[in-house]
């Protein structure tokens, strides 16, 4: 067994707290001992899992010597070197975290623990600035080899450049300043709402899920009047919710699992980027800046491939029934959401006969959340009313516009990749000049030379390749989502 080096006990307990046990619970008693190994100097943390009573045991290489937790009366976490048990994403959570809990309670130790929150803030984004490699300017996506550290890297990969750490180091120092001197600030980008004594996170899990991919994501604040449980809302924000009551009762399926504050932080703002980009979808729906399409009911028959319960069944089925509707010359009833036209065979055949929708409009319906525009411009319905007179062909290509009026034909699955293979013969030739040429570190490499930007290119002109090429993608620069077309 492959045994990891710890720095000092404060980076074995940050590993701690983000290995909870199977049962989801982090806490357990964690007492120590020092032993002596092959490898040196080991310490073994053991003790009962708070939630379910398992034996928690971890094992970690020890250094010798003394490794205070304070240093010059700053927070110290490790030496030069980069972590072995924490990744660069995970520090940038830690240290998203801690700023965020800096925020005045309106309690007697609001700034002593301003102080230390925000210490400990800059810290953290130090230790993640230790995994770039010198001469480099930006922390390399290897550095991130976990879950949570992974998905900060791929949504947000200009946060880990090099220049980026330190305006961030410093925003923490200031604030840090100011606490000391007697003034604790709200730092900035700060949630309205906080919570006001201690609180637990918590993902709702579907039976066999796991909390990659929670159904829902909770928390239960602290009260002197009784625990106040609090679900992540569609917008990104808490809002009250029983749902944790439910599940412990078995009124809902599946479980409620401990998770570590830093994954409930990533979760939290993929929830406010993701409603982004739905209020920005929708609001294009609404204004007719969609192409539209038709949804046939026919041409599709089969039951869903990605099974639904019960709550998303009766929600699809009145996302169906409710949006926006007109009627065709005939007279016939039909519906659009700004994107989509329907009848209302589609509705029936999700509502009485347990088919969904075909596979492309399900996984749209899906992606806006079964949301849909309040209310659409005039030309969206006589849009939609020319293409339900077109109707089906008799042929399996879809019936849609080619585009929205006044816009371009978005381009072809084939055109994109076109387009992404010319911006990165423009971008290689645009860096080529200004990225080193160390075929001597690849002699394994036979085609280095062919692709040494790739390999050697800056963190800013990575980041400069990957908002473009997402753009080509239909995909947003920033997050990568997949945006309406």
């Amino acid at each position: 067994m492959t045994v990891s080096y710890a720095r000092s006990s404060e980076e074995a307990h940050i590993y701690m707290d983000l290995h909870p046990c199977a049962c989801g619970e982090v806490r357990f008693a964690r007492d120590s001992a020092l032993l002596a190994g092959d490898a040196g100097t080991l310490r073994r943390y053991t003790g009962a899992c708070s939630g379910c009573g398992r034996n928690r045991d971890f094992m970690f290489r020890w250094p010798t010597g003394p490794q205070p937790r304070i240093e010059g009366g700053r927070i110290w976490i490790g030496g030069d070197q980069p972590s072995e048990l924490v990744d660069a994403g995970q520090w940038l959570l830690i240290a998203d975290s801690a700023a965020e809990r800096s925020a005045p309670r309106g309690e007697p130790g609001d700034r002593a623990r301003a102080v230390e929150l925000l210490d400990y803030a800059q810290a953290a984004v130090g230790e993640a600035a230790k995994f770039v490699p010198q001469g480099a300017d930006a922390v390399p996506g290897s550095a991130c080899w976990t879950e949570m550290g992974r998905r900060l890297f791929d949504a947000r990969p200009d946060r880990f450049l090099l220049s980026g750490l330190g305006v961030l180091q410093e925003r923490y120092r200031q604030e840090w300043a100011q606490a000391v001197g007697g003034d604790t600030p709200r730092p900035a980008e700060q949630p309205a709402s906080q919570p006001a004594h201690e609180v637990t996170f918590f993902a709702w899990l579907p039976p066999g899920g796991n909390v990659t991919e929670p159904r829902a994501v909770l928390r239960r604040l602290s009260d002197p009047s009784g625990p106040v449980d609090e679900a992540l809302g569609p917008d990104g924000e808490w809002q009250s919710s029983d749902i944790h009551a439910r599940v412990e009762r078995g009124d809902l399926p599946g479980t409620v699992t401990v998770i570590a504050e830093v994954w409930a932080k990533t979760l939290v703002d993929e929830a406010r980027a993701d409603h982004r980009l739905l209020q920005d979808a929708l609001r294009r729906q609404a204004e007719g800046g969609v192409a539209l399409r038709l949804a046939g009911v026919g041409a599709h028959p089969g039951r869903i491939d990605d099974p639904w319960d019960a709550d998303e069944r009766r929600s699809i089925v009145a996302y169906l029934r409710e949006a926006p509707s007109f009627r065709t010359a005939a007279g016939e009833l039909m519906r659009t959401d700004g994107m989509w036209v329907w009848s209302e065979p589609v509705a029936d055949a999700a509502e009485f006969d347990d088919v969904a929708p075909e596979p492309e409009f399900l996984y749209h319906i899906r992606q806006r959340r079964c949301q849909f525009p309040a209310q659409l411009e005039p030309g969206v319905f006589d849009r939609a009313a020319r293409l339900a007179k077109a109707g089906p062909d008799g042929t399996d290509d879809r019936v849609r516009e080619t585009a929205a009026p006044g816009q371009a034909t978005p381009p072809t699955q084939e055109e994109r990749l076109r387009a992404l293979s010319a911006w990165h013969a423009e971008w290689s030739r645009r860096h080529g000049g200004s990225t080193p040429f160390r075929p001597e570190n690849h002699p394994d490499d036979a085609d280095y030379a062919l692709h040494h930007v790739d390999i050697e290119a800056s963190g800013e002109a990575e980041w400069e390749f990957t908002r473009r090429a997402r753009e080509i993608m239909g995909l947003d620069p920033d997050t990568g989502r997949r945006v309406a077309d």
